[in-house]
């Protein structure tokens, strides 16, 4: 009988001895856990403050161009607008130059005319 007490106690010990393995192994695993958990919070908050600050670098870049783009949009404006005034005024100049120098050829080939109608016709020759 002793030894079969002895037997019992010995099996229980070392179910005790591979339970306690067994929790120490879970316990080391869980450490483990846990500091690859706290690596990756810690990860996440450095990502998560990068994206704000990007996110806040946009909004003041947004901003600051916002009110550039009517600045911009005026100046595209006056440069078309002066650009068509110049263009204009070149086109008007050159016609008036084209219509000066038409009404000139056609005041010479009126006054041609009349020195020709005032003349009499002779039949002679010019050829000496």
């Amino acid at each position: 009988m002793a030894k079969q007490v002895r037997d019992e106690v010995r099996n229980e010990v070392q179910k005790l001895d591979v339970a306690g393995l067994i929790g120490e192994r879970i316990s080391q695993d869980f450490q483990r856990l846990e500091e690859s958990v706290a690596n990756m919070k810690a990860n996440a908050d450095a990502l998560n403050r990068d994206i704000a600050t990007i996110h806040s670098n946009i909004v003041q870049e947004y901003n600051t161009l916002k009110g550039y783009s009517w600045k911009w949009l005026g100046g595209v404006s006056v440069a078309f607008l002066v650009m068509f005034c110049v263009l204009g005024w070149g086109m008007k100049t050159i016609l008036d130059r084209n219509y000066n120098a038409t009404a000139a050829v056609y005041q010479k080939v009126v006054t041609l005319e009349d020195k020709l109608v005032e003349k009499p016709v002779t039949g002679k020759s010019r050829k000496n």
